[in-house]
């Protein structure tokens, strides 16, 4: 990684303790008075706040392009099975990371009156002026990193805004950070990808090996000092004993490890003996002067030693040593030793068995295709792409390195001077593409939701904030989910068994194929040993080298005790990586039940195999050798295929439990909408108002839940109208008694006034026209009187004819107050920001009226000689506007507080007790709330909310 993060553990546990961090900060400020009351209602205000979050994101970004790109962890979720530990770990760090500016964004959306839905898009987009700026050269990058930034932006504010539910928020985060991660991950290992093959381009340009000669600078001076290599070498000629025992020692004292990437083989001769070469078998006499003559031809010594590079231009490093051996007597032995560079040798299942780990050579290809061309001309190919024999498609005079794309491979080249090296990859099909993000998807919603679990700790006994809906579409993921993970295993299990059987099959057919071979050469022998030559052989071990190379097939033979006689495969042996023996079950299977052929699974360390062996008869029908075929070469193939299948078939699973999964919540939604429909309507049901009938074709449990409610809608109509017309005339009654009582107060004392008057009359009693005068004015105030009783009941009976308009309440407030501002001993102070406006829909006349009572009670709940305080403040509650009357009056008792909005109920000696009653309908014909705190003697307060109209 680097010097602050040097490896993948620091950079996890720091993500962990930077999302725990991140999180604790969270939940201290969520709720704070100074979050939730920071107004960002200007669009430039949360493009401001946004910039650190953009920042936070560059920072995120930079961390996971440093993380695919300059590590060796594979992201690439397609190829699941070369996925590890260190994979799980990095995708960890992605997630972890990701929470830090993800509650940044939260935290801001916590903030009271957040801009509109175009405001925040604005804002958005402002903010991602960073990301340019940061990362303006690689255009992908940007693009992701910008379209996972405002799209978080948004979807958070919309979901906020809803109200949208935990499981609804992890999934759309998930999916919007599955893609971000698919196209870094995609950007940045493929850059990686042709970063590392330009270094092996660089490096299969030249035939020296550099490792190859370092170690044959270092091996020179032990080799050419080997006491018991020199003991072995003193013969006064050389056997095929001698030749095995001395290349069986080179192979297991110096030539290991790194040498597996190399054939070794050796010529053993005196000064003056022969040595013939080639397939025709050209014949030299003078076996130094053959090895001499290429030596000055195409060999470079190795400075201090007798190692030569021999430039043999074939696309191959090939190295020639010579080790001499003067034992006196005119007896001097010469020690050939050839290495040569060769890629059959990592065939699959070879290099499991040869060669260590921690080198590599030609095998970093075997899952590339590569092409070396010398001259123009093809010298060395392996993979399944098909080069061209010459290099003239794809080298270009003026670039060194090439990159194109051809029949669905990248294509890698690099030409250095007469050679070119082409290095060919599988493009990442649009399939792969999707399965990558199925993978990454599934993973960070689950590890997302485990980390959920943890943190918010529901209840176990019920999901907890689960509703119907989610209910249903939880218990069809977790049965598609188990159904097609079964599916999948016995999918996948067939196929296995069934490629089992075809490579038993194919094995058999190989094994009865080399018997008829070995038939028409070896049948006529009595006995067999390894010194066994003919004709055309000169050792038994070359006619198996032949047939292996034919039937693609490593070969053994053993004679009628199970001891090995040969094998094309001669090295497996040297190292002792197999007993020279047979299998004791194979032996006893073959040697004591006499079967025909007989087949089992073998290993060679970890390497699992199957082999075959099968008794072989010469034309006497006299048991001559036991065939053998080790098929470890295979191996890795068939474990390549059945991986290559199984692959498959998890990629096609979960495919289908994520398109299954998104069906499952498609189709729950569609059969619960009518129930979602239902329980809104349900929720809407009031008394008094008119509610509509649902509309539902089906003849299921829905519709007898839809035809119930259209029935129970009616029935509560007419028991409402029923209830209302009841209560109308409860209502008049009452209105009829106390008209009466409040008629009948002011009747009685006129009639004594005219009874009196009229006695006065006709007693002839003096000052008569007093009497009248008096009488007169007495009589014009009972009327009155009786006339402003009738206004006030006309008043509240007559149904309002509202006519909402917009209204400042502000405004509306000052003007009710300008009415009363000469009342005496009264002051009256408004309190509210003097930056809002307060708009609401509300009839003019109704809000006045409001104001106009609730004043006027104000004033008149103030004892006398008692300096009067009324305070009105006005202020947001979200979506709402908060109105408060107060003042400084004698209060309210607790025991009239129950009745104070009841009509004809008054705390007066005069009045109607209607005021309040008529305030309460006007504050609800306007759609609001009124509620009253008071103490005796303390004032009262009175509280109105009113819908409020975004500003």
């Amino acid at each position: 990684m680097n010097g602050f993060i040097p490896t993948l553990g620091h950079l996890l546990l720091l993500s962990i303790l930077l999302s725990f961090l991140s999180y604790i900060v969270f939940s201290l400020l969520r709720d704070h008075d100074r979050i939730i009351k920071t107004d960002i209602s200007r669009w430039y205000i949360l493009a401001l706040l946004l910039l650190p979050g953009s920042l936070l994101f560059s920072l995120y970004h930079k961390v996971i392009s440093h993380l695919v790109f300059n590590s060796n962890i594979n992201f690439e979720t397609y190829r699941v099975l070369n996925l590890d530990l260190f994979s799980l770990a990095g995708f960890m760090v992605i997630i972890l990371l990701f929470t830090v500016p993800l509650l940044y964004i939260l935290l801001l959306f916590r903030c009271r009156n957040c801009p509109s839905a175009s405001g925040v898009c604005l804002a958005a987009l402002a903010s991602l002026i960073p990301f340019p700026v940061l990362f303006g050269r690689e255009l992908l990058p940007v693009l992701a990193i910008s379209l996972l930034y405002f799209s978080i932006v948004v979807i958070l504010w919309f979901l906020s805004a809803r109200g949208a539910s935990r499981l609804n928020r992890s999934v759309i985060v998930s999916l919007v950070l599955a893609i971000y991660s698919l196209l870094i991950i995609a950007w940045y290992s493929e850059k990686k990808n042709e970063e590392n093959i330009k270094i092996q381009l660089l490096t299969y340009s030249t035939e020296n090996d550099p490792t190859a000669e370092h170690l044959l600078l270092d091996l020179w001076p032990v080799i050419s000092a080997d006491s018991t290599l020199k003991r072995m070498m003193d013969r006064p000629y050389f056997g095929n004993d001698d030749f095995n025992n001395i290349l069986s020692y080179l192979h297991d004292r110096y030539f290991n490890g790194y040498w597996g990437n190399y054939n070794l083989n050796i010529v053993l001769c005196t000064r003056n003996d022969s040595i013939s070469v080639g397939i025709q078998n050209q014949l030299y006499e003078d076996c130094y002067s053959f090895f001499g003559e290429k030596i000055e031809e195409n060999g470079h010594q190795l400075t201090g030693t007798d190692f030569h590079f021999i430039d043999s231009k074939q696309g191959r490093a090939s190295y020639l040593g010579r080790l001499f051996y003067d034992f006196g007597n005119s007896r001097h032995n010469g020690l050939f030793i050839d290495l040569f560079s060769d890629v059959k040798v990592f065939q699959p299942g070879y290099s499991e068995l040869l060669l260590d780990k921690k080198y590599h050579g030609y095998s970093k290809l075997k899952d590339y295709s590569f092409a070396k061309y010398i001259n123009g001309d093809l010298v060395l190919r392996t993979g399944d792409f098909p080069f061209n024999t010459t290099d003239l498609m794809y080298v270009d005079d003026v670039m060194d390195y090439g990159f194109f794309t051809a029949d669905s491979y990248n294509l890698s080249l690099y030409r250095n001077g007469n050679v070119t090296v082409v290095i060919g990859r599988p493009v990442v099909s649009f399939q792969d593409m999707l399965i990558s993000f199925a993978y990454i998807f599934v993973f960070i919603f689950l590890f997302s939701n485990l980390i959920g679990f943890f943190v918010v700790r529901p209840s176990l006994s019920r999901p907890a904030g689960f509703n119907f809906r989610q209910k249903m579409q939880m218990s069809f993921i977790v049965i598609l989910l188990i159904s097609f993970t079964l599916i999948g295993f016995v999918i996948a299990s067939l196929t296995i068994e069934q490629y089992r059987e075809k490579h038993y099959e194919n094995i058999k057919e190989k094994l009865s194929s080399i018997i008829m071979e070995l038939d028409h050469m070896i049948s006529a022998e009595k006995e067999l040993s390894r010194d066994w030559k003919d004709d055309t052989n000169n050792t038994l071990e070359e006619v198996l080298v032949r047939l292996s190379n034919i039937f693609n097939t490593d070969i053994n033979l053993y004679d009628s005790y199970g001891f090995l006689i040969s094998s094309s495969r001669p090295e497996i042996y040297y190292r002792d990586l197999v007993s020279r023996r047979m299998d004791n079950i194979a032996f006893i299977n073959m040697f004591i039940l006499k079967k025909t052929e007989y087949f089992q699974e073998e290993n060679i360390g970890n390497l699992e195999y199957v082999s075959g062996y099968a008794p072989f008869y010469n034309i006497d029908n006299e048991l001559l050798t036991y065939v053998n075929l080790p098929y470890f070469r295979m191996q890795s193939i068939l474990a390549r295929e059945i991986s290559n299948m199984v692959v498959a078939v998890i990629n096609f699973t979960l495919l289908l439990i994520v398109l299954a999964t998104g069906l499952a919540v498609i189709i729950s939604g569609r059969l619960t909408a009518p129930l979602a429909m239902l329980s809104s309507r349900l929720a809407s049901v009031e008394l008094g108002k008119k509610s509509e009938h649902l509309s539902y074709n089906g003849n299921d449990e829905v519709g007898d839940l839809v035809r119930q409610y259209n029935r129970m809608v009616d029935e509560l109509e007419q028991s409402a109208q029923k209830l209302a017309n009841s209560e109308r005339e409860y209502a008049w009654r009452e209105m009829a008694k106390q008209i009466a009582h409040e008629i009948k107060n002011p009747l009685t004392p006129m009639k004594l006034n005219i009874q009196q008057l009229f006695k006065s009359w006709t007693d002839g009693a003096p000052g008569f026209e007093k009497k009248l005068e008096k009488f007169t004015k007495n009589q014009i105030e009972y009327i009155d009187n009786l006339s402003s009783i009738a206004s006030a009941f006309s008043s509240f009976a007559r149904i309002p004819s509202a006519n909402p308009v917009e209204l400042d309440l502000l405004e509306q407030i000052r003007v009710t107050l300008e009415l009363f501002k000469n009342s005496d001993g009264i002051n009256f102070r408004i309190g509210s920001p003097h930056s809002d406006r307060f708009l609401i829909n509300a009839d003019k006349e109704q809000v006045n009226s409001i104001f106009s009572n609730l004043i006027k009670n104000a004033i008149q709940s103030i004892p006398p000689g008692q300096e009067g305080l009324i305070k009105v403040n006005l202020e947001r509650k979200g979506d709402k506007i908060l109105v408060t009357v107060s003042d400084n009056g004698s209060g309210i008792p607790e025991s009239l507080k129950t009745k104070m909005f009841t009509p004809n109920f008054t705390t007066k000696s005069s009045g109607t007790g209607l005021g309040l009653s008529i305030v309460k309908r006007n504050v609800e014909n306007a759609g609001g709330t009124i509620w009253f705190e008071s103490e005796a003697e303390g004032g009262t307060c009175f509280f109105i909310e009113f819908p409020g109209i975004p500003t």
